[in-house]
């Protein structure tokens, strides 16, 4: 136990500057990245043996915190990701007046109008194509370039 205590010790010593480096250029975060390395410590920790035997256990921390960094922004990206039609949703049913008043200003009036039918109205594409007189591939590819735009205005 005191081995364990005293390497874990030792290269919390000698490697945390430059963990913390690391760490820091991984997450662009000064206090993830001290969690970052709090978190590689823990994992050192229960994994001593594995540590222990390794040839280079500045390179073994190292990738300890790369993996950890990793998975922290895999799970930041999935988390943040929401779609245009789950936004529409959302906004559409918490805010009583109509969608077509509060979308940008940046908009034709045309394009209000065919978001309006989609997410207010609920209308299919083959609806929404009748309604204009135009084809179904015609409405999706105008649904599609107007989430574009929309992503960018956004």
């Amino acid at each position: 136990m005191a081995g364990r205590d005293e390497l874990i010790e030792k290269l919390y010593k000698e490697e945390y500057e430059y963990l913390i480096r690391r760490a820091f250029r991984l997450s662009g975060d000064i206090h993830r990245a001290q969690d970052l390395v709090q978190e590689t410590f823990l994992f050192a920790l229960l994994h001593y043996e594995e540590l222990a035997a390794h040839p280079c256990p500045r390179a073994w921390l190292a990738t300890v915190l790369f993996n950890l960094a990793m998975n922290d922004r895999r799970l930041w990206d999935n988390s943040r990701n929401v779609s245009l039609d789950q936004m529409c949703d959302a906004l559409a049913a918490e805010i009583p007046s109509g969608l077509f008043e509060i979308m940008p200003k940046k908009l034709r009036e045309d394009e209000k109008r065919l978001l309006t039918m989609r997410f207010e109205q609920k209308m299919s594409h083959r609806e929404i194509a009748e309604a204009l007189g135009i084809s179904e591939a015609a409405s999706r590819t105008r649904m599609n370039r107007l989430v574009k735009k929309m992503k960018k205005i956004l």
